[in-house]
């Protein structure tokens, strides 16, 4: 008796978005799969994916187009102007068949709606520049400063209370913000409140320009009040703290900057360019980024150990070891000498070899020194990876070592401004 074997059939398959990604990718393939029957070739696989899209938005205004929200991202950071923005849609409607922007309108609404956040003044500051050409071209960014300081951090703290987060004890755009320290998260970007958004440095000239309004309201707050959970007015007094990097605490206090000759806001110290004191910064510079080198050649050599076949053979390349770990080396790492083995004449790089420290690379580099490969030593991986380990051990020694003499110097020269003053 003969068995017909029949095949079950698909049930049909439907895209959903809130599926997970594997179900939506192999939904959109068989859709694709199924349209690329159509056509004969990659052209036309193209033409036709278009044509589509172009039929798809007739009639659909908003069917491909990017919300008001995100067209005003778009032109704010790059700063598009309006000539700008209508060569744009003219490209794509040219090249897709439809704009992939919002209207002008659409985005001059929103930005009306934008206009009505409470206590926050939100507008655009056009900017003049001239071209390395002499002309002169308009830029607009925008803006955002708050107008009341004091009702601000009130609305963010019966927020925070509201939530039960707060806690009884105790590239080229500049943003403002101020957090509060009684809380359980206070670096987390929820608990923090924005008073001041611009397109600028944190110079002194910019923050007076474009926060000025802001510093003088924090200079005259004292105290806070608040409602809490079962309607309790809470007044507290206010302990302000200013944080910022180096170069926004001198722009506060008025200071010159790092590059002045006196960099530190704090202290009179100056810029070392000559003698031992300079020589020492160098020296633990070098030794650092030593210290650095040994530290990812030994984590590289462990790697291989752990998993040869982990070695990659791009993207730099490959040197005459057989066991080369340069792509086993972060990106950000510069790795560009070599050694030259007098017995083979292969090429091998300095950590491959784990030719770490400054007296190895010097004395390697010599015209009248002879050095020999690891092949031609036959030195295991394992062997190199504890010769990496070993000499992170002996350069982090020496730069503890530079440190205390560092430290020396800076009392001797303590004692000696102390004397002279």
């Amino acid at each position: 008796m003969e068995h017909q074997m029949v095949d079950k059939p698909q049930p049909n398959v439907f895209y959903h978005e809130k599926d997970t990604s594997y179900k939506r990718r192999k939904v959109t393939n068989k859709v694709l799969d199924h349209i690329r029957t159509r056509t004969e070739d990659d052209e036309e696989f193209r033409n036709l994916i278009i044509n589509i899209l172009r039929t798809a938005s007739q009639g659909k205004e908003d069917f491909f187009t990017l919300s008001p929200e995100q067209t005003f991202i778009i032109t704010s950071t790059l700063h598009l102007s309006d000539n700008d923005m209508k060569t744009l849609k003219n490209v794509f409607k040219l090249w897709l068949g439809f704009d992939v922007f919002c209207s002008r309108g659409k985005m001059q609404q929103w930005k009306k709606q934008l206009d009505q956040i409470p206590n926050y003044t939100i507008d655009e500051v056009v900017t003049t520049k001239v071209k390395e050409t002499g002309r002169l071209i308009t830029e607009r960014s925008p803006r955002m400063i708050i107008n009341n300081l004091e009702i601000g951090i009130t609305n963010r703290i019966e927020e925070l209370v509201k939530n039960g987060r707060l806690l009884n004890s105790g590239a080229e755009q500049t943003k403002l913000c101020i957090g509060f320290e009684n809380i359980d998260r206070p670096n987390s970007p929820h608990s923090l409140l924005p008073v001041a958004i611009y397109n600028g440095s944190d110079s002194v000239e910019e923050l007076k320009e474009n926060a000025g309004s802001v510093f003088q309201q924090w200079n005259n707050l004292t105290s806070i009040s608040y409602v809490t959970k079962d309607g309790t007015k809470v007044t507290k007094n206010v302990i302000k703290k200013v944080i910022g990097d180096m170069k926004f605490q001198s722009a506060l206090l008025g200071h010159q900057g790092q590059a002045s000759s006196y960099p530190c806001y704090t202290c009179e110290a100056t810029w070392s360019t000559r003698g031992q004191n300079m020589l020492i910064q160098k020296q633990l510079e070098t030794y650092g980024n030593a210290y650095e080198e040994a530290y990812q050649t030994a984590v590289a050599y462990n790697d291989v150990l752990k998993n040869k076949r982990n070695l990659r053979q791009k993207p730099k390349k490959l040197c005459n070891a057989k066991t080369c770990i340069v792509n086993m080396i972060p990106k950000n790492a510069s790795i560009v000498d070599l050694a030259r083995c007098d017995k083979c004449n292969g090429h091998f790089h300095h950590s491959c070899c784990s030719i770490l420290t400054t007296e190895e690379k010097d004395l390697i580099s010599r015209n009248d020194s002879r050095w020999t490969c690891c092949d031609c030593r036959i030195v295991t991986v394992a062997d190199y990876r504890n010769q990496a380990m070993q000499k992170m051990k002996e350069i982090n020694s020496q730069i503890k070592s530079w440190e205390e003499d560092f430290e020396v110097l800076l009392e001797k020269k303590e004692e000696l401004e102390e004397v002279v003053c």
